[in-house]
């Protein structure tokens, strides 16, 4: 029995040759069988042309849709991903800063000279003191003002508490013990039950008890002269207001001053006053003669 299987452009051809002349052995239902055989590898070779491809091309596609839909799952995993994170950052991310700033202004805030401690109910409280003197020359100044919502006031003086007062609205105290030079003081506002407290700026006010410096350079007391006009020339300490005569007289930067007063015939009364920021006043009072030729 011989069996040839043929592939020719494409066409398979199967073919049974069994030679009638060389029959020995062979048998009518084995070369039907090869014959079906033959013809069944036909018959895939032809489908597989009809469909445009062959087994491996077949296998190349089937793998190529399977990376396409790993990739399509992938890719919309990312997507709602995508989404929850963008949800979770709109509904939790802005609030994080928004508190995080919240929390960076109450540091800043931590420091300034007003402070109010924050409760759940919101409160409004309020202190205000009255105008104090830039200096004094007295060891005593006198402290006034109003409150709103507080019923205590603590007096501090150079950082030191002095008194505590209860009181409603007005208050009007006195603090003593100032010392020579600048003193610095500032109140404290609290309620009752001490959840709210409010600080005042600081003030800084100057005790000095000594007059000022009132020297005269020009004339000299009992000066006489056949002028009718006199320059008076003198010095004093910076910041001091000097007046001849009650009228107020310019002092420079140095305390220099001068001016020209003119003098009637006779004994002439000449009064100088020197007053500093304190309330501190020094006098003095000269005498010129003015005689004509």
């Amino acid at each position: 029995m011989y069996y040839n299987n043929i592939y020719r452009g494409g066409s398979s051809v199967a073919e049974c040759l069994l030679p009638k002349e060389k029959v020995v052995g062979s048998n009518p239902i084995h070369r039907s069988k090869i014959c079906r055989s033959s013809s069944m590898v036909e018959h895939s070779l032809r489908k597989g042309e009809v469909m445009g491809s062959n087994p491996i091309f077949g296998s190349m596609t089937r793998l190529e849709n399977y990376h396409k839909k790993q990739f399509y799952k992938k890719l919309i995993l990312f997507i709602f991903l995508f989404i929850i994170l963008f949800f979770l950052f709109f509904n939790w991310g802005v609030k994080i800063i928004f508190n995080s700033a919240i929390f960076i202004s109450r540091l800043i805030k931590k420091n300034e000279e007003t402070v109010i401690i924050e409760t759940n109910n919101p409160f409004y409280g309020n202190l205000t003191i009255d105008s104090l003197p830039n200096a004094t020359n007295s060891a005593k100044v006198i402290i006034s003002g109003t409150l709103t919502n507080f019923e205590i006031v603590e007096f501090y003086l150079n950082n030191e508490k002095i008194k505590e007062i209860e009181t409603i609205e007005k208050f009007e105290e006195e603090l003593e013990e100032l010392k020579e030079g600048e003193n610095e003081i500032y109140l404290i506002a609290k309620t009752k039950d001490k959840k709210h407290i409010k600080k005042s700026s600081k003030y800084t006010v100057l005790f000095k008890k000594e007059k000022p410096k009132l020297e005269i350079i020009e004339p000299t007391d009992n000066f006489k002269t056949d002028k009718e006009e006199i320059k008076i020339l003198g010095k004093t300490d910076k910041e001091v207001m000097i007046k001849i005569n009650d009228l107020p007289i310019v002092v420079d930067a140095q305390g220099s001053f001068q001016t020209f007063i003119k003098l009637k015939e006779g004994e002439n009364k000449i009064d100088i006053e020197a007053l500093d920021i304190a309330g501190n006043l020094e006098t003095k009072t000269l005498t010129v003669v003015y005689q004509k030729e």
